[in-house]
């Protein structure tokens, strides 16, 4: 099983909201960790629920982000950092399980 860091979610975040970064005319490699997603105009809220079931996808975790407080919901860093604890919680409870047969 793959380690689920920040950056690979970065690089989900970003490739999912590819379009509309070109759209902007911004770059992967540009956008700060502090970007807004939802106030910059790149998501909407239908937007968000995508990514959520794209990064749920992408990752095979199941995702809660009802921890993160809603101003981080949408900006890259503070997102990707939650999504990546979730998966090494996620990760660590499946590979527990697998090592004791359960």
């Amino acid at each position: 099983m793959t380690a689920v860091t920040p950056q690979r979610v970065r690089a989900v975040i970003l490739a999912e909201c590819a379009v509309a970064l070109s759209d902007f005319g911004m770059q992967e490699e540009d956008v700060a960790d502090d970007l807004d997603l939802r106030a910059y105009g790149l998501i909407d809220s239908l937007g968000f629920l995508e990514l959520v079931t794209a990064l749920e996808d992408e990752l095979g975790i199941a995702l809660d982000l009802s921890e993160l407080p809603p101003e981080h919901l949408t900006v890259i860093g503070p997102l990707s950092v939650a999504v990546a604890e979730q998966a090494a919680a996620q990760q660590g409870t499946t590979a527990l399980r697998a090592q004791s047969g359960s």
